[in-house]
C-alpha cells in the first residue's frame, strides 16, 4: 500500500508470520491433551469463535487472551524481544553520514540503500554497493557511536552473510551465471574522542574484522578502482557537513591496517570500465 513505511510493512509480516506459528502450537496442544476447542473456550472463559480465529490464524489475539487459552491448557505462554541485527532508526547524524557517502561514489558502484535481510539476521542493511565491473556487493554499515563494538562487528558479519539470501544477491548472480558475487563489508564510523578511544583500545579486534587498508578501500569509493576487502572507515561530522577520511583518525591512524588480501577481484578479472551513463537507480 502507498505511503507505508518499511517498519509498519514488516511488522504486519512479522505479526502474521507469529499467528501462525501460535495457532500451530495451539493446534499441538490440544491435540495433546485430548480436548475440544468449545471446551478450552469455556476453561478460558473466551467465545469459541476467538479460539476458532486462533486456530487458523485469522486474528492476532491480544496476550491477555493467549494467556487466558495457555492457563486452560495448562502450559506457559512467553513473550521476549530478542536482539537482531540493528535498529532500523537512523539518527541525524548517520543520516548525514549516509547522504554524505552517496555524494562521494564513483559511477561504478550503484547504491541500493536500506536492504531488508531476514536470515540469518533479520534487520536492513544501511547501504549497499553493487559493483558495476565485477561481481561485488560491499554491505556498509554506518555508525555514529561504537556504544557496543562487538555486537556492532556481529551484526555487520550477520548481515552480509544475510545479503546472500536477498534478490539483490539473486539478481547479481543472473548477470553471469556461474559466477556467485563476492560479499565485503564497510563499516563507516564517525570519528569522535568516544569512537576513536573504542578503536584504541580494541585494535586487535577491529583490524582483523577490517583487514583491508582503509586508503585502498576510499580510493575504490572514488575513483573506481578494484574493492580491496572489508574495511573499516571513518567520517568527520561538523553541524551539517560529513565527509569521508581518506585514512584512520591520527590519533588511532598507526594502528590502521596498510596492507591486506584483495576481495573484489575474481580471477581474470577486467579493469574498471568507463561510466555509464544514465541513471545509476
Amino acid at each position: 500500500m502507498a505511503g507505508r513505511t518499511r517498519i509498519e510493512v514488516q511488522a504486519d509480516w512479522r505479526s502474521e508470520e507469529i499467528a501462525r506459528a501460535i495457532a500451530g502450537d495451539l493446534r499441538r496442544l490440544i491435540d495433546d491433551t485430548g480436548a475440544t476447542p468449545a471446551a478450552i473456550a469455556r476453561a478460558a472463559r473466551v467465545s469459541p469463535d476467538m479460539v476458532g480465529m486462533v486456530l487458523s490464524a485469522r486474528r492476532n489475539a491480544s496476550l491477555r487472551i493467549l494467556a487466558r487459552i495457555a492457563l486452560a491448557l495448562g502450559c506457559e505462554l512467553s513473550v521476549r524481544l530478542t536482539p537482531g541485527a540493528g535498529i532500523p532508526i537512523h539518527d541525524r547524524v548517520q543520516a548525514r553520514m549516509v547522504e554524505a557517502f552517496l555524494a562521494d561514489l564513483h559511477p561504478r558502484w550503484r547504491p541500493l540503500p536500506e536492504v531488508p535481510v531476514r536470515t540469518p539476521a533479520r534487520g536492513s542493511i544501511d547501504l549497499v554497493l553493487a559493483d558495476g565491473v565485477d561481481l561485488v556487493l560491499v554491505a556498509c554499515e554506518f555508525q555514529s557511536q561504537l556504544r557496543r563494538p562487538e555486537q556492532a562487528l556481529r551484526w555487520s558479519n550477520e548481515k552480509a552473510e544475510a545479503l546472500r539470501q536477498t534478490d539483490v544477491y539473486a539478481m547479481a548472480s543472473s548477470s553471469s551465471p556461474g559466477v556467485r558475487p563476492a560479499v565485503r563489508r564497510v563499516l563507516v564510523v564517525r570519528s569522535t574522542v568516544a569512537t576513536r578511544a573504542v578503536v584504541r583500545e580494541l585494535p586487535a579486534l577491529f583490524t582483523a574484522a577490517y583487514p583491508a587498508p582503509p586508503a585502498a578501500a576510499v580510493d575504490a569509493l572514488r575513483s573506481g578502482t578494484d574493492w580491496p576487502g572489508d574495511s573499516l572507515l571513518w567520517m568527520h561530522v561538523h553541524g551539517r557537513k560529513a565527509n569521508l577520511m581518506a585514512d584512520w583518525p591520527p590519533e588511532v591512524r598507526s594502528l590502521a591496517p596498510r596492507s591486506g588480501p584483495v576481495g573484489g577481484r575474481r580471477p581474470g578479472g577486467r579493469n574498471p570500465a568507463p561510466p555509464a551513463s544514465g541513471p545509476r537507480g
